[in-house]
C-alpha cells in the first residue's frame, strides 16, 4: 500500500512539475504575442509570431540548456540575421563573441557575463528567464547569475535601449513591414515598464547573486567593470550608427 501511494505522489510530482515547467514558457511565449498584435495577426516568418534565440551562439561555445530567450521573430531577424546595410557595429550582431574577451575568471562567471552583456547590448526585451531549446525547461536568472552579471545586464539594457528601438525600427523600413510599426510603438511603453521593474530585478540580483556565488562574483568583477564601461561607450556611439541605420533604410 506504501509502495503504491508513494508511486502516485511520485507521478503527481512530476506531472505537476513538467506542466509547470510548460506553463512558464507558455506565459513567455503568450506575452510576447501579445505585445506584438500585428504580428501576431500577420506572421513574417514560420507562421509564428516568436521564435527561440540562442544567445550565446553555439559556435562561440552556446549549449542548448539555459541559454535560450523568447522574443519575436522581427526583433530575432533584426539581431540575427539582417546585416543593417553594412554600417559599422550595425551587422549580425550576436556574431560578436563576447567570450573571446575572456574576461570571466571562471567558465560561470564568464558564461553569465557573455550572457548579460549580449543580451544587454542587443535585445529589446527584459529578460528575467532564459530556457532550453525545444524544451519546457527554464531558469530564472536571478538564480542563475553572480552579482556583477547583473549589474552588467542591468546598466547594458538601459544604455543600449535607444539604439536597439532605432534599429529595429531601421529593419522594419528597410524590409517594408510598414504595418509592424505599430507594434513597435505599442512595445515603447512596455519596454519602459519591463525596464523598470528590470531596475529592481537587477539590483535584487545583485545581492541574491553576490551572496549565493561568492566566488563567481569575485571572478567577475574585472571583466564585468570592463564589460559596463564597453557596454556605454558603444552604446553611446551606437546611438549615431543606428540614426544613420533609420536614414538608410528610408533613402
Amino acid at each position: 500500500m506504501e509502495k503504491r501511494l508513494t508511486i502516485v505522489l511520485l507521478i503527481l510530482y512530476f506531472s505537476i512539475s513538467l506542466q509547470a515547467e510548460g506553463m512558464v514558457k507558455s506565459i513567455a511565449r503568450s506575452y510576447c504575442a501579445i505585445t506584438h498584435p500585428v504580428e501576431m495577426m500577420s506572421p513574417i516568418r514560420h507562421d509564428n509570431t516568436c521564435e527561440e534565440q540562442h544567445i550565446i551562439q553555439q559556435q562561440h561555445g552556446g549549449t542548448n540548456w539555459g541559454n535560450i530567450s523568447i522574443i519575436s521573430a522581427s526583433s530575432h531577424i533584426t539581431t540575427d540575421t539582417w546585416m543593417g546595410d553594412g554600417v559599422l557595429m550595425q551587422g549580425k550582431v550576436w556574431e560578436n563573441n563576447i567570450k573571446e574577451d575572456g574576461w570571466g575568471l571562471s567558465d560561470d562567471s564568464e558564461d553569465a557575463l557573455a550572457q548579460a552583456y549580449k543580451l544587454g547590448r542587443w535585445q529589446l526585451e527584459y529578460v528575467f528567464f532564459t530556457y532550453n531549446y525545444k524544451s519546457d525547461k527554464w531558469s530564472s536568472t536571478l538564480l542563475n547569475w553572480d552579482g556583477v552579471s547583473h549589474l552588467v545586464y542591468g546598466v547594458s539594457w538601459w544604455v543600449n535601449l535607444p539604439s536597439k528601438y532605432i534599429r529595429k525600427a531601421a529593419y522594419l523600413v528597410d524590409k517594408n513591414y510598414y504595418g509592424l510599426l505599430i507594434d513597435h510603438a505599442i512595445q515603447l511603453p512596455i519596454l519602459i515598464i519591463e525596464g523598470s521593474v528590470g531596475i529592481v530585478y537587477s539590483l535584487a540580483g545583485v545581492v541574491t547573486g553576490t551572496i549565493m556565488q561568492p566566488i563567481d562574483t569575485l571572478n567577475a568583477l574585472l571583466g564585468g567593470l570592463y564589460l559596463v564601461l564597453k557596454s556605454i561607450l558603444f552604446g553611446i556611439i551606437d546611438i549615431f550608427l543606428s540614426i544613420f541605420t533609420f536614414l538608410k533604410s528610408i533613402f
